[in-house]
């Protein structure tokens, strides 16, 4: 008798351990089974990132254009860092859009945003963003969601020339407002 209940014993134990093995694969291989998706193509974005900082370029400019909020600003890197920022945009109000980028800046939601300090931090910034998004897919993956995809486009000196986020809804679901907004950089051009 006492055999057996080692036995049973063992056998609980082993199947609590495959079991929570299994688990972690659950919900992913829910996600395949029910056509769920989270797309990002880590290998080009890897590669693209050890190609820009191979180059060290510290001194460079380009134009970052966002539609939501409206930003179009020329950002000029000084040894590496943001150095300073313009209004791109003459048509634009220079007194409210610099109101709006100070207060997007001192917003507690600047966390959200991804880092323009340097091309490396942004790319940085992109990809820890892209990790915690893909840990939480890989957990739990609301319903209303089908797939989601990270768009990255890269410029001739392997520098982000565009980044959004493409989320596919169930049919009549209404997705919120808020979240991540694409941006483009644009004119990329090293200064002297």
């Amino acid at each position: 008798m006492k055999r057996l209940f080692l036995f049973g014993m063992v056998l609980t134990v082993v199947f609590i351990f495959f079991s929570a093995c299994n688990n972690a694969n659950d919900q992913s291989e829910f996600n395949d089974k029910f056509g769920k998706s989270f797309n990002f193509d880590e290998e080009t974005f890897l590669s693209k990132w050890n190609s820009w900082n191979n180059q060290n370029i510290q001194n460079y400019s380009f134009i970052l254009s966002q539609v939501f909020p409206y930003l179009k600003i020329k950002l000029i890197y000084i040894n590496g860092i943001l150095d300073s920022y313009e209004n791109a945009d003459p048509s634009s109000n220079s007194d409210s859009f610099f109101e709006l980028l100070n207060n997007l800046i001192s917003s507690q939601d600047f966390a959200q945003i991804p880092d323009f300090s340097s091309m490396s931090n942004l790319y940085q910034s992109i990809y820890d963003k892209v990790h915690v998004d893909k840990q939480s897919w890989n957990t739990k993956v609301p319903d209303h969601i089908i797939s989601k995809t990270i768009n990255l486009e890269y410029g001739a000196m392997h520098n982000i020339s565009f980044y959004g986020i493409s989320t596919k809804f169930k049919e009549g679901y209404k997705p919120p407002t808020d979240g991540d907004f694409p941006f483009v950089i644009s004119e990329f051009k090293i200064e002297e």
